[in-house]
């Protein structure tokens, strides 16, 4: 292992690039700059033809590829029972926790049927053209590849922002056939959890930890410059802000991280740096991928694999695409312009991992 820390000064200097209100040296909100970083790399990731015309979601990214999903919300007049369906696209769901224990409370809660309209404002029914109370409820219409759940933990009370402090359980493996729209006709929706990001500290002022699984019996807490080798015991004892799941029979790249044989040890990690331990990992996954039998530590695979992803920077274009690249003790933020078919020739668990180290960096 190379020892090296990640040290995401230039990442950090082009955070204004992605948004003015990322600020080197101010709090920010992990979620907010998930979202930021999806929405840019959608835009930046489609097809040249369709950006003339201004970016839209429903265009096809490889970002929508992976974390696009839809909602249904269904309306229904209590009276006569007559219903109107509206779609909404995502790439991550919000839920809601102060009444929630469990990651599937959460899930329910969401999708759970509220009735909307009160005695002084009732609501037209176009069908029976009467005042009346309607029936609200949104589902999973189109279950994504890969999922991300975001704990809404911070509340605005009195012009303040309270934590909501509390553990909130979440399995290994979830089912999201219960929360779907048209469970008969979904098929398998089960999902593995393979990445947690964990807020400590005050609303004002915490830190991120983000912690990642490279086997179904093997997990990483990466906490700044250290990177530990932990139990899914402890994986799943994190207070959770954001979780990660991938659906199962999904990305072959994916299950080949996830089902190596050849995964690392508690001992090789135990106070490692993180581009140390994500070089082995890239390292065992492309010999996983093609076939081959595994790479010592000491193989510089996984550098090369990182290195091979910078694009060249193109000074006509406007649209930003974040990368990251591992190389020596740095990872390197650049920001070119990029082709759909470029985009595509990227490795996603190069993009998933760096969802994650993204989101802890901030």
């Amino acid at each position: 292992m190379s020892g090296s820390v990640i040290r995401p000064l230039k990442f950090k200097d082009s955070l204004r690039k992605l948004s003015s209100d990322f600020r080197p040296g101010q709090q920010e909100d992990a979620h907010e700059f998930l979202r930021c970083l999806l929405d840019n790399l959608h835009k930046c990731t489609l097809d040249p033809m369709s950006k003339g015309n201004g970016a839209s979601f429903d265009e096809e990214s490889i970002v929508k590829e992976i974390f696009g999903g839809q909602l249904r919300s269904q309306l229904s007049c209590c009276e006569c029972g007559h219903s109107s369906e509206t779609f909404e696209p995502f790439l991550d769901l919000s839920l809601e926790i102060d009444k929630a224990d469990h990651l599937v409370d959460a899930s329910e809660s969401f999708t759970k049927v509220e009735q909307i309209g009160d005695s002084e404002d009732k609501l037209n029914c176009e069908h029976c053209k009467a005042k009346v109370f309607k029936n609200k409820q949104l589902t999973l219409h189109r279950a994504p590849d890969a999922i991300a759940f975001h704990l809404k933990r911070f509340t605005t009370l009195d012009n303040s922002i309270e934590k909501i402090d509390k553990h909130v359980a979440y399995p290994l493996e979830i089912d999201l056939k219960p929360f779907h729209s048209t469970p008969d006709t979904a098929g398998e929706l089960k999902y593995d959890l393979y990445g947690v990001v964990e807020h400590s500290g005050l609303p004002n002022y915490g830190h991120y930890v983000c912690t990642i699984s490279s086997s179904p019996s093997t997990w990483y807490l990466m906490n700044d410059s250290l990177v530990d080798s932990i139990t899914d015991t402890r994986a799943l004892n994190q207070e959770a802000y954001i979780l990660f799941y991938v659906r199962q029979g999904k990305f072959p790249w994916f299950l080949s991280l996830l089902e190596g044989k050849d995964t690392l040890h508690a001992e090789d990690t135990r106070g490692a740096s993180p581009v140390s331990v994500l070089e082995n990992i890239d390292a065992n996954c492309s010999t996983s991928s093609r076939g081959g039998s595994s790479t010592s530590s000491g193989d510089k695979l996984g550098k090369n694999e990182a290195n091979q992803l910078e694009l060249e920077k193109d000074e006509t274009s406007t649209n930003l695409h974040l990368f990251l690249r591992s190389h020596l003790r740095e990872v390197h933020c650049v920001f070119p312009a990029t082709t759909i078919q470029e985009m595509k020739s990227v490795h996603p668990d190069h993009i998933s991992k760096m969802m994650l180290l993204t989101v802890h960096v901030v």
